[in-house]
């Protein structure tokens, strides 16, 4: 039988890579978000959505 690999939209590989660039810079989501230009509650929600689909640890 096959595992089921879930899926990512676009949206939630943006937000991936986005959570992923955070940690590599060392920097804390509040001053990666910033930086960036989005809300920190942004990127606090599309990472708890990834782990909730076993997407991010």
């Amino acid at each position: 039988m096959q595992k089921m690999i879930p899926t990512l939209t676009q949206r939630q590989r943006y937000w991936l890579e986005h959570i992923q660039a955070c940690e590599a810079s060392g920097k804390s989501m509040v001053e990666y978000a910033t930086a960036q230009g989005f809300s920190v509650q942004a990127l606090y929600t599309s990472k708890n959505i990834l782990i909730k689909k076993g997407e991010y640890k």
